[in-house]
């Protein structure tokens, strides 16, 4: 079992493991048996690319791994709810929120599915 986000967090910080190798655990725990229907699209290359990056390193949460349920807005993805009618709708350009962007840190790796919903 991977360590929590918070002490993965403390383990980055006092250089006991790197974003590289924490960002590899969480692909490799995403791509496991027990995940092969949670995800519906990932970006796992630029993650690793992220994780990576020495010009990010400093940021708070540089090699921690996030997912994103596909009810959300993402800069440049599509926001398909689960749905497969969807899958391939493009992101929506206005919101009664703000859209989530993709960021640079965490490094948002992977879009989880949600099954309830198709």
């Amino acid at each position: 079992m991977l360590p929590d986000l918070d002490t993965t967090r403390r383990m980055l910080q006092s250089h006991q493991t790197s974003a590289p190798q924490e960002m590899e655990r969480a692909i490799a725990a995403a791509q496991s048996t027990a995940c092969r229907h949670a995800f519906v699209r990932t970006g796992f290359d630029e993650a690793r690319s992220q994780a990576a990056n020495p010009r990010l390193q400093h940021l708070p949460l540089a090699g921690l791994a996030v997912s994103v349920k596909d009810l959300f807005d993402l800069q440049g993805q599509p926001t398909p709810a689960g749905s497969v009618v969807l899958a391939d709708a493009p992101a929506a350009s206005a919101s009664p929120v703000a859209p989530i962007k993709v960021p640079s840190d965490p490094d948002t790796n992977a879009a989880p599915s949600a099954p309830e919903l198709q």
